[in-house]
């Protein structure tokens, strides 16, 4: 599964579907050196970069109800249009080894039909930040929650509404 950063076009622009609850600000760069104090006196050049030019928002699917109608969710992923594909494809290479690219959080092309079919083939995966469903099921005889990350925490052994210790 690629993240497509090598197949984004250098100009024009590309639609995203992004996963992470909030969304993403995003922006160019420019790349310059500046002086560095270093210990003992003295100074060293270093590269820093500064962002420029606007910020681009990147829709995230959680959003207050009076402005669900405005934001497009596919798959669990919300979907922008019109994002600078210069931009977004510099961000995508800068950011290749966080865990929200790898992990196929946030995702970019030029083809609004091709990121659609990718946010719906993708719909299962977690970003590990949403909502606890905090209801109950019935598993081998004994009331437990639907959320695995609740089970995980050991709280995963619910009687007669009652919560026992999980022992180990």
């Amino acid at each position: 599964m690629s993240t497509a950063k090598e197949e984004l076009p250098e100009s024009g622009t590309v639609t995203v579907a992004c996963k992470l609850p909030h969304g993403i600000i995003i922006r160019d760069r420019i790349e310059s050196s500046v002086n560095e104090n270093i210990l003992g006196g003295g100074t060293r050049k270093v590269k820093v970069f500064r962002p420029t030019g606007p910020r681009i928002r990147i829709k995230g699917p959680t959003v207050p109800s009076v402005f669900i109608r405005h934001v497009e969710v596919v798959g669990g992923y919300a979907i922008t249009e019109g994002v600078d594909a210069k931009i977004f494809k510099q961000f995508m290479k800068d950011n290749q080894d966080s865990p929200f690219v790898r992990n196929f959080l946030i995702y970019g092309d030029e083809s609004r039909d091709k990121v659609l079919g990718w946010a719906k083939e993708r719909a299962e995966i977690k970003s590990g930040v949403e909502a606890l469903d905090v209801s109950l099921t019935v598993k081998e005889g004994r009331q437990v929650f639907k959320d695995e990350r609740i089970a995980r925490s050991g709280a995963d052994q619910v009687t007669d509404g009652k919560l026992e210790a999980a022992v180990a």
